[in-house]
């Protein structure tokens, strides 16, 4: 018997392990934001599990967020850490009549309703979407 056996065997048999994983592979089944009222993807969560996401998720989804993130690096290689896509952000600001720090696992708004860091994201960004469409109609 190899030195660590007793531990390789207990690692591969132990069925909390096997439940934990299933869930995991459930949850990236459904997509890759952060949560289901928490619509950022974090190219850091990304990296960490894209192989098992690849495995049981849309790899065409995957793919987009990947592109997404190489569209907005920078040329000195610095990369966002984190989208939203403009829809989903806007639409929680709207219904929940704020700018909230975090979520419940309900999706229950918590914390500041005047968080500043989401409202100055957003805020820039829609900024940039408007100088975007000003320009286009020139």
């Amino acid at each position: 018997m190899k030195p660590h056996q007793a531990l390789v065997n207990a690692i591969l048999e132990d069925q909390s392990l096997i439940r934990v994983h299933a869930r995991a592979q459930e949850i990236l089944r459904s997509g890759l934001s952060a949560g289901a009222r928490y619509p950022e993807v974090w190219i850091r969560d990304l990296a960490t599990f894209i192989e098992m996401a690849c495995d049981v998720g849309d790899r065409a989804g995957i793919r987009r967020a990947l592109l997404m993130f190489i569209d907005f690096q920078q040329t000195d290689g610095a990369i966002i850490d984190g989208f939203t896509r403009r829809t989903d952000s806007v639409e929680m600001i709207e219904t929940q009549d704020g700018f909230f720090e975090w979520h419940g696992p309900d999706g229950t708004p918590h914390g500041s309703k005047t968080f500043r860091g989401a409202a100055g994201v957003v805020g820039a960004a829609i900024e940039q979407l408007r100088s975007w469409a000003a320009d286009e109609i020139r």
